[in-house]
Formats: structure tokens, C-alpha cells, sequence
């Protein structure tokens, strides 16, 4: 499902065994990241489009003991975004590092809780 909902170039270069490899430190750390559904994403910066029409989202959840922080690029496809590129990782409360974070660059599924497109902004036609 999740090689099904992102950008076709990157569809085609992240078969489903890369993304379990690319995702497995974040597995391994037994990581539950249900908690951001319960919590409105801060945005560090505002949500922005770039001259090549990429919606850029940046910010965080603040959820406890680690904060989930994310980078997140989506490109128009057809009237939807579709994801091209992520980055996901946590701090602790005091704003360190939490150890072996998320790799960063891994393709995910934009639908997944807790990640909302910025209202104003709509995909080209």
C-alpha cells in the first residue's frame, strides 16, 4: 500500500522490501507513533510551494517523551499531491536527539494519521 501512494519515480525505485529496509532502525526501536493523532502539528515554518510546484511541510508533534518532528515534500500529480519525500524523527523533551533516529529521504504514505496537506494551498491543474 504504501509503494502504491507516492510519486511514480520514487514508486519504481523503493520496491516494498527497500522501504522495509529503509524503515527497519525506526522499527526496531519499537516506536509508537499512533500518539501524533491526538495532537495538531506545529508547523516550524510556514507551508510553502516552490517554483517547481513541491509543497513543503515542516514542523512537529508535540507528543511526550519524544516529540515526533517531520520534513515532508509532496508534488502535484494529476490534481493530488502525492509524497516525494519525507524525513521523520524524534527529540526528547529537552530538545536532544532521541538515539537512532528515522533515516532520513524515506518515501512513506502521505496519508498516514496525523499528516494533513496545508489548507491554502491546492495543487496546480
Amino acid at each position: 500500500m504504501l509503494v502504491t501512494t507516492i510519486v511514480v519515480g520514487l514508486n519504481q525505485a523503493n520496491t516494498a522490501a527497500k522501504l522495509s529496509l529503509i524503515f527497519q532502525k525506526l522499527r526496531e526501536q519499537n516506536l509508537d507513533l499512533s500518539p501524533v493523532v491526538l495532537h495538531e502539528p506545529r508547523f516550524t515554518r510556514p507551508p510553502t510551494v516552490n517554483q517547481q510546484s513541491f509543497l513543503r511541510l515542516t514542523g512537529n508533534y508535540p507528543t511526550r517523551p519524544l516529540q515526533v518532528n517531520f520534513d515532508l515534500s509532496f508534488q502535484p500529480v494529476e490534481g493530488h499531491w502525492r509524497l516525494f519525500a519525507i524525513s521523520i524523527g524524534t527529540t526528547t523533551e529537552t530538545g536532544a536527539a532521541a538515539p537512532a533516529p528515522a533515516p532520513p529521504s524515506a518515501p512513506a504514505r502521505p496519508s498516514a494519521p496525523g499528516v494533513r496537506p496545508a489548507s491554502p494551498a491546492q495543487p496546480p491543474k
